[in-house]
């Protein structure tokens, strides 16, 4: 043992073997995650909080409007999602003008955010 003169002693190791590393295996490929329209409820606990569910949905929707779209209707119908500005982005506003569930998945948006659908006129009518 080695001191400092202080009243703690100091250990050194000097003897001491080198250590030899675990031989690195390979990992076994992860399967991918199951598809927003396969499995809505796995999609939406992907991610810690809506607006991140959404940002996945947009980029899903880059591959596949109908993934998409999936993965939109998980955040809304699974998470407490009241971002309503995201929702009426120009990423979903194709959606929104064509798919039959678009006007339910607003009035979902809109009760979640407290139901006041005069105070949510103006994002509308946006």
């Amino acid at each position: 043992a080695a001191g400092c003169g202080a009243s703690h002693s100091h250990v050194t190791w000097a003897d001491s073997q080198p250590r030899e590393d675990a031989p690195l295996t390979p990992k076994a490929a992860e399967a991918p995650p199951p598809s927003a329209s396969a499995d809505p409820k796995a999609f939406a606990a992907r991610y810690p909080n809506p607006a991140l569910c959404e940002a996945a949905a947009r980029r899903l929707q880059a591959e596949s409007r109908d993934e998409g779209w999936a993965g939109l209707k998980a955040c809304i119908e699974l998470t407490p999602f009241t971002q309503i500005r995201a929702l009426l982005s120009g990423a979903w506003s194709e959606d929104l003008r064509v798919r039959p569930e678009a006007a339910s998945l607003i009035a979902r948006v809109v009760a979640q955010r407290g139901g006041s659908v005069s105070g949510e006129l103006q994002y509308l009518q946006e």
